[in-house]
């Protein structure tokens, strides 16, 4: 039952008018649409730029307070005789060097690691087949 009566105005636009509006506006908000969700991954990517930038950054200014950490004690002189000693060998006067000489089998050790491993004498394939099948 319905109560209301259906009531028909008069409009001055026809059904084909009708339709360019509806596709004019359904064009307009899948366009918006699109140019919303591009600005969104833009934004995406930017945030996530800054993040690897900050995390760099981060980084750098760490690296720099070590490195002025490390000005400062070289400055100081407190870590100038320990580096002398241990990459230059340094010693102070009056203590005794001591060298320590390896030994002909430490020599020939280290000889044979650093020689690549020889190979055996390669044949062919018809030479190795030729002794399979005759068992030799």
């Amino acid at each position: 039952m319905n109560f209301f009566p259906r009531i028909s105005f008069p409009t001055p636009f026809g059904p084909s008018t009708r339709a360019i509006v509806t596709l004019a506006s359904a064009a307009i908000v899948v366009f918006y649409t699109f140019a919303v969700g591009q600005r969104a991954i833009h934004t995406l990517e930017l945030q996530q730029e800054a993040a690897t930038l900050e995390r760099q950054s981060t980084a750098l200014k760490l690296r720099g307070l070590e490195l002025a950490a490390e000005r400062q004690r070289l400055l100081d002189g407190t870590d100038v005789e320990t580096i002398a000693r241990r990459e230059l060998n340094y010693i102070k006067q009056g203590e005794a060097a001591v060298v320590v000489l390896p030994t002909a089998a430490a020599i020939e050790r280290a000889r044979l690691a650093a020689e690549p491993p020889q190979r055996p004498a390669e044949r062919s394939l018809w030479e190795s087949l030729l002794k399979v099948l005759t068992g030799g």
